[in-house]
């Protein structure tokens, strides 16, 4: 149990170690007043409120916004006796781990993944769609700008459906890989990550047209694709 200087000191750390500290009512929700007829509350009452605390450490920029729930005791003499609080200390673990550096795998230059991504996208510009899906599982995903946020990502048929169209208005007329890496993530998966200068021709015009691609593609056991993410800008087309 706190006494009042920690509880008034733990308020300030609140608004002093974080920024945009915000504590409001929680959508909805306002406090509740409680007479219990106990004999050993009967003078007191009981207030609950619901809260969200919000706000960006001041240390390791790290963002958070999560309920709170207050029960203050206020004595006959119109005085708080007693909080108790409740919130999920979950939401702060990231802010912990992040007050000290901390490794998180290994990251390669040259990798038979790096060589697997290789190989897939240059048969793209070679129009060798076999080349490109050897790549991948069967069951592969394939997500990306293209796609709205949160929605499903294609399956790869849909993918496929999706390329044929798209190779229906524009043909590669060069793809030259500028920079990639792969990543061994301990707390995540397998991914190699890779930046692209992809040059199209329109077909209905022969225009051209010159766009960076980022791509990521996440890798299982086998050294096989799983899911495929693309980020390039369409309005360029």
């Amino acid at each position: 149990m706190k006494c009042m200087q920690q509880f008034i000191q733990n308020i300030n750390n609140w608004n002093t170690s974080n920024r945009y500290f915000s504590l409001k009512s929680g959508a909805n929700a306002y406090p509740d007043a409680i007479e219990y007829k106990d004999e050993n509350f009967k003078k007191l009452t009981w207030v609950y409120a619901w809260t969200v605390m919000s706000g960006v450490g001041g240390k390791t920029g790290i963002k958070f916004s999560q309920p709170r729930h207050a029960q203050y005791v206020v004595t006959a003499e119109n005085k708080i006796g007693f909080v108790r609080l409740y919130m999920n200390q979950n939401p702060f673990s990231e802010s912990w781990r992040s007050r000290k550096e901390l490794s998180d795998g290994t990251i390669y230059s040259n990798h038979p993944n790096i060589n697997t991504v290789r190989k897939a996208i240059y048969a793209l510009q070679y129009g060798n769609l076999d080349h490109f899906f050897e790549a991948f599982t069967a069951d592969a995903k394939f997500d990306g700008l293209f796609n709205d946020w949160e929605s499903e990502a294609l399956s790869m048929d849909q993918f496929k459906a999706m390329q044929a169209e798209f190779l229906n208005n524009f043909s590669v007329e060069s793809l030259d890989n500028k920079w990639i890496k792969y990543y061994e993530f301990e707390s995540q998966a397998y991914y190699v990550q890779s930046w692209w200068r992809l040059t199209l021709k329109r077909k209905l015009n022969n225009e051209l047209i010159t766009i960076p691609v980022m791509l990521n593609h996440r890798f299982n056991n086998d050294g096989k694709i799983v899911k495929s993410n693309e980020l390039w800008n369409e309005s360029k087309l």
